[in-house]
């Protein structure tokens, strides 16, 4: 029996598409997790490393400027004890932090990455679902760089509760440092200021490499979206461009910030001086 073209084009099955209907690559669920997660990590930063100091900010700020006076009035370059397990103290804080505050990064990026990719409706909305947890993950890269250069130079780190201490003998040892580090300009500190200056200099020299390395991956992942932009279509080109515009201006920024640490580590006295002058 022979069918005819009508007949065999009703019996072929019909096929349904959903290509205009925003189809789902991320569940809602991992979103809400991670971002459930996020938020944990952001408390667990700013809580979480001070159970490892004892006291809270208050109880280190009055410990360590008893602490620095004993040191001070010592006249020596090794630091007292009580002065050294503060010190300790403070870089287990850091390092604490630093590892939260890299678990948050990661975080944040991946919610970043999956609320950008939620649906695949229109591109240009996907940015601003993605900018929060995208600033988020900027914080997030601060924390942990602010947080390994007080884990290698904690002494420095704590200086600002002695700058920003009522009490009237510390206050006077600030004033004193200040006036030693403006007469001396030269060198020929004595044994506790030096330790100071030293430590200083390591300071902003940590601060000065990591700014030094996130420029160059900046730059070189602004170069790599430039070519992209180079060669994609000329309706497509704004993205791309918008992009590695954003990147070049991170690189200017975190370019800035390596030369400043680079002079305050040369000029680490300097730098002192002013710190304490206010």
């Amino acid at each position: 029996m022979v069918r005819s073209p009508i007949a065999v084009r009703k019996s072929l099955p019909v096929m349904h598409t959903d290509r205009h209907r925003p189809v789902p690559t991320t569940t809602t669920a991992r979103i809400v997790a991670l971002g459930i997660l996020t938020v944990a990590l952001a408390a667990a930063t700013t809580l979480a490393p001070w159970l490892l100091t004892g006291p809270g900010p208050g109880g280190m700020a009055t410990a360590f400027c008893s602490a620095f006076a004993h040191f001070w009035k010592s006249g020596s370059s090794t630091p007292p004890a009580d002065l050294t397990a503060l010190v300790d103290d403070w870089r287990r804080f850091h390092i604490a932090k630093a590892v939260i505050g890299l678990a948050l990064l990661a975080t944040a990026c991946r919610l970043a990455i999956a609320l950008y990719r939620g649906t695949s409706e229109s591109t240009r909305r996907r940015p601003l679902r993605a900018l929060p947890a995208g600033a988020l993950a900027a914080i997030a890269l601060v924390i942990v760089t602010a947080n390994i250069q007080g884990a290698i130079a904690p002494l420095s780190s704590l200086l600002p509760f002695l700058s920003g201490s009522g009490d009237p003998t510390t206050r006077a040892i600030a004033s004193q440092a200040h006036t030693e580090l403006i007469a001396s300009a030269g060198g020929g500190f004595t044994a506790p200021l030096q330790v100071l200056v030293d430590d200083f200099a390591r300071y902003h020299a940590v601060i000065a490499v990591i700014a030094g390395i996130l420029t160059v991956g900046v730059l070189g992942a602004a170069g790599v979206v430039f070519r992209a932009a180079a060669i994609a279509p000329r309706d497509a080109r704004t993205p791309p461009l918008a992009r590695a515009a954003a990147l070049t201006l991170v690189a200017l920024t975190t370019g800035v910030v390596c030369a400043a640490n680079v002079s305050s580590a040369a000029e680490s006295a300097q730098a002192l001086a002013m710190f304490f002058g206010g």
